[in-house]
């Protein structure tokens, strides 16, 4: 973790709409905690796996939107990142968020 924030990446497809609103809602709440500090990390849904991340990791835990071509997400799991998924697709070994109108937290 950063010595005086907690850096959370925000790794959504930049082509969907959605993306674009979990990423505004997650800086937003960013900017009312002055402990957290949101990263944009899109990658294209049309090519998950291509997503690149450096060494060391620039951030400290993730929220993610992503299928299972995104083998990066087994590496932040394997390297020990929290994840959360605001899809499906992880179900089973990452907690997910569904979006109805509200966000719900599911493990």
């Amino acid at each position: 973790m950063s010595r005086d924030r907690y850096r959370i990446a925000a790794i959504l497809p930049r082509e969907w709409e959605w993306g674009g609103q979990l990423l505004l809602g997650a800086m937003d709440y960013a900017r009312g905690h002055r402990s957290v500090r949101c990263l944009d990390v899109p990658f294209s849904a049309s090519a998950p796996a291509r997503l690149r991340l450096g060494r060391p990791l620039p951030f400290d835990a993730a929220l993610v939107w992503a299928n299972r071509d995104a083998s990066w997400v087994r590496r932040l799991l394997a390297e020990g990142v929290p994840v959360v998924a605001a899809s499906g697709e992880w179900s089973g070994e990452v907690p997910w968020v569904s979006y109805d109108n509200s966000l719900v937290v599911r493990a």
